[in-house]
């Protein structure tokens, strides 16, 4: 983004390289216009039980970061809060809560 620049009556690629290079270039999902806001929050598609002590939690679309490792956004009416929230670094859609007390089957 470039806060610098705020209109412009055109848009385009500039690729600078050698002959060798000419076809290695990829571009994927360009978009110019006004700046969309994502207000639909992520919902839980899914939960599931790994261990004693693990839940996956699986959403419905990529969380941030901050918010999926933040456990006050996760309760269990069984022990509480997790310890931790680690999301996943392949897959942003997917959080692992991690809890003090094992969950009986």
């Amino acid at each position: 983004m470039d806060h610098l620049i705020n209109f412009t009556s055109w848009f385009g690629v500039y690729c600078h390289y050698t002959t060798s290079n000419s076809t290695k270039f990829y571009f994927d999902d360009f978009y110019i216009g006004v700046i969309r806001a994502d207000t639909t929050p992520p919902i839980v598609d899914s939960i599931i039980l790994t261990d004693s002590l693990h839940y996956l939690v699986v959403f419905s679309e990529d969380v941030s970061d901050a918010s999926a490792q933040n456990i006050h956004h996760y309760y269990s009416m069984m022990n509480g809060n997790p310890v931790s929230a680690t999301p996943n670094l392949i897959d942003g859609k997917k959080v692992l809560l991690t809890f003090l007390n094992p969950f009986s089957k």
